[in-house]
């Protein structure tokens, strides 16, 4: 038992100093021998755990990067995208660490995105079982799907919205305050007739 704990938080060490350098410097810019150094571990771990430094950054994905499926028949749409969109933008926000290391992923078009596009796809399809649950109730009124899908994940990624905002000199609200609005904004662009905080009162965040 006291093995295998050593063993969890020696690989927990190497995937979060993996994170830190690989968001600073980018995933090429990274040795195997600095993933050690910064986690104060012996060189030959990483290949011992993982078997080399690709298998790292696969292990981060599976690690951070984890995506629920949303069962069928969506019975509350209003209430689950309410949840969906808070969950996932509170999870860009808290992670914009992971967020630079996908954009410099998506920006080198790297073979590595094999690994991240089924969670992209599995975000997209959740979205979309509630959007269409919403549109048969008549909650939502949307006129493509697949652009509103484009439109509503991007919106959520808000560390890429606070740099639009620090760039063009915007004063930035609470994170808090942040999730909120883009999810009143989003209801509003697919026809919600609510508030739906109103809708949902006391409905608790997280």
């Amino acid at each position: 038992m006291k093995k295998q704990t050593e063993a969890r938080d020696v690989k927990l060490k190497i995937l979060e100093a993996a994170r830190k350098l690989f968001s600073e410097v980018g995933y090429e810019g990274t040795s195997v021998r600095q993933i050690c150094e910064e986690a104060g571990v012996a060189l030959a771990l990483v290949s011992y755990h993982f078997g080399g430094k690709e298998n790292v950054f696969y292990a981060l994905v599976d690690t951070y990067f984890t995506q629920d499926i949303i069962p069928e028949p969506v019975e509350e749409p209003v209430l689950e995208l309410k949840r969906f969109v808070e969950k996932q933008s509170r999870f860009f926000l808290s992670n914009q660490d992971l967020m630079r290391i996908f954009q410099q992923e998506v920006m080198m078009n790297s073979p590595r995105l094999e690994k991240m596009i089924p969670l992209i796809m599995c975000l997209r399809r959740n979205l979309r079982v509630i959007l269409e649950a919403g549109v048969k109730q008549g909650v939502f009124e949307i006129d493509t799907m697949d652009d509103t899908c484009r439109f509503i994940i991007n919106l959520m990624a808000l560390p890429k919205i606070q740099q639009i905002a620090i760039l063009t000199n915007i004063p930035l609200n609470p994170p808090e305050e942040q999730v909120v609005n883009v999810v009143r904004f989003i209801f509003r662009g697919i026809g919600y007739k609510q508030d739906v905080y109103e809708a949902y009162p006391a409905e608790q965040s997280g």
